[in-house]
């Protein structure tokens, strides 16, 4: 389940929570996002330039942060921002600290991201995203960029095709 999360929660670090513990419940749920992330690009970046959306899976922190960028962009200028609490992230964390050697947990947190990156390349073509994602793309071109945990290393750019 996808939760905007309100101002008086005790949970106010966050804009919103993705609830999901399967791999069909988080493309489900990345699917809000997308749609919620949209309005939130068209309503702070009305004349601002952007060339691409970085989504940063904090895998430890349970998180995604989302924000719009463009090639001029500081890495660190990070506005408008969404940060997303993530259980399906959350739930990748508590299995690994089960493991017990470094290469078995890192196995365990991999695939969580992986399961991420694939959840938010494919979600954007699927209703409710789709229609607001293809008018997004008629006020601006741009790239998805995924990272895991900030780490430009492990960055991966996904066009966006329909």
């Amino acid at each position: 389940m996808f939760h905007n999360i309100a101002s008086n929660s005790l949970d106010e670090k966050y804009d919103y929570h993705i609830t999901a513990i399967t791999r069909l419940e988080l493309k489900r749920d990345m699917s809000e996002l997308w749609k919620c992330l949209a309005g939130h690009i068209s309503f702070h970046c009305q004349n601002k330039s952007w060339t691409r959306i970085i989504f940063e899976c904090w895998i430890e922190r349970g998180q995604v942060i989302v924000y719009p960028s463009s090639r001029d962009t500081l890495s660190t200028v990070r506005r408008p921002v969404l940060d997303v609490k993530v259980d399906y992230l959350s739930l990748a964390t508590q299995k690994s600290d089960e493991k017990e050697t470094d290469d078995e947990k890192d196995v365990v947190s991999t695939i969580a991201y992986f399961d991420v990156m694939e959840s938010i390349t494919d979600s954007y073509r699927k209703e409710p995203a789709k229609s607001v994602i293809k008018n997004l793309l008629k006020q601006n071109d741009f790239k998805v960029i995924t990272l895991r945990n900030g780490n430009i290393s492990t960055k991966m750019e996904h066009g966006l095709f329909f």
